[in-house]
């Protein structure tokens, strides 16, 4: 077992912030891969920022699953302007941060990490 992040919170909050679609910095060091011909789950703020799926919960949704996540953004209220994309990679992409990540929740606390080009 190795520490991959640290997250600062107080006890009141939870553990990736207490509102939804705002970033929240993780501190870790983490590599994400996603592999080509794979659907890829992913929102898109107002400012073109791009925040990938790291993770979905059972949290809210106790019966999601993996399936689910192509038609979730129907299921999302996002802030004005903000859109939830689903595409098929044509090549492998990787996900990295040595540092500190912008990570966002969704209402479902699904969380997204802001791909940094």
């Amino acid at each position: 077992m190795q520490l991959r992040a640290l997250l600062g919170t107080w006890l009141w909050q939870r553990s990736v912030g207490d509102r939804f679609h705002v970033p929240n910095s993780v501190h870790r060091e983490t590599v994400y891969l996603f592999k080509a011909g794979r659907p890829m789950y992913e929102l898109v703020s107002n400012k073109g920022e791009i925040y990938r799926i790291q993770s979905y919960s059972h949290i809210v949704g106790k019966s999601l699953s993996i399936d689910d996540l192509a038609g979730r953004g129907q299921r999302l209220r996002l802030p004005a302007g903000w859109t939830y994309k689903v595409r098929i990679l044509d090549t492998d992409s990787r996900l990295e941060v040595r540092g500190t990540a912008q990570v966002i929740n969704d209402e479902f606390e699904n969380t997204y990490q802001l791909i940094v080009h």
